[in-house]
């Protein structure tokens, strides 16, 4: 388990595998850090961030059945529950700082779609 500390001091515990959906996170793991501070991002967008990287694992679960249509309607209703614009560029500016290349282009279609509409 990986201990990862927001901005504003919120501790969150996530399996390693989950962690490392992170490159930067990935880096700090090999580095040996234990207890990841992650100084740019706040408790309410990591606690979105470590949702998702745990769904979202580098390493499949061999006994997870999830689909890749059942991660995608997830990804749906993930980025649906989010209610405000500005914590939606929030979370994708998180994803660019902590290199999580699938939830950046899952916040930034988000963007996207409000902006076309």
């Amino acid at each position: 388990m990986i201990m990862l500390k927001s901005s504003d001091g919120i501790t969150f515990e996530i399996e390693e595998a989950a962690a490392r959906r992170s490159q930067l996170i990935a880096h700090m793991i090999e580095e040996g850090f234990e207890d990841i501070p992650i100084p740019l991002v706040n408790g309410k967008i990591l606690a979105l961030v470590t949702k998702y990287c745990k769904k979202h694992p580098v390493v499949p679960v061999f006994d997870d059945p999830t689909s890749d249509e059942d991660l995608k309607k997830w990804d749906e209703e993930f980025i649906m529950q989010i209610d405000d614009q500005s914590t939606i560029f929030d979370l994708l500016h998180a994803a660019d700082y902590l290199g999580i290349n699938s939830l950046h282009d899952l916040a930034y279609q988000a963007v996207w779609d409000m902006i076309k509409d």
